[in-house]
């Protein structure tokens, strides 16, 4: 598994990281808050694609979701629209109708749910431990020197505050 940063490169990501888990690594000891207001939510692979297409530009409708997705992505619009059901089911994405024509406006926000997913995984893989995923990301992901330097300047910064 490699890791790849988004735009902002590994410092935005341990920006976005660190405000995320609301938590810091010193040597061995962990302290960790727990991030208010996220919600319990789990999506598929699949509705995150719906999602990130959502995302980008709404309300929108089912064809012109399936216009943003990827290239390699090649699903029929029924699937598209099924997928969109089980998000208005889940209370994930709005549905309103105009005629014939449907209107989908997600009600979670990009951040809440990237957040919620993160929290997710910490839970599930670091028993909820915040120490030993940057450990991980440092060991496992062959950080960079600088890559490394960009985690401690964010960890100091955020020990002064």
């Amino acid at each position: 598994m490699h890791f790849q940063a988004e735009k902002g490169g590994f410092k935005g990501f341990f920006k976005n990281f660190y405000f995320f888990i609301g938590a810091f690594y010193k040597c061995s000891k962990i302290t960790s808050t727990i991030v208010e207001g996220v919600l319990d939510m789990k999506l598929t692979k699949a509705e995150w694609q719906i999602m990130n297409a959502l995302w980008q530009d709404n309300p929108a409708t089912a064809r012109e979701l399936m216009e943003r997705l990827p290239s390699r992505i090649n699903w029929a619009y029924t699937t598209i629209k099924t997928m969109l059901n089980r998000l208005v089911d889940k209370k994930v994405v709005s549905e309103q109708k105009n005629g014939n024509t449907s209107f989908y406006k997600p009600l979670v926000s990009q951040r809440k749910a990237r957040s919620s997913a993160f929290k997710s995984l910490l839970d599930q893989a670091f028993n909820g431990a915040t120490g030993p995923l940057v450990h991980f990301l440092v060991e496992e992901e062959k950080l960079s020197k600088k890559q490394r330097q960009e985690i401690l300047e964010i960890l100091q910064e955020k020990n002064k505050n």
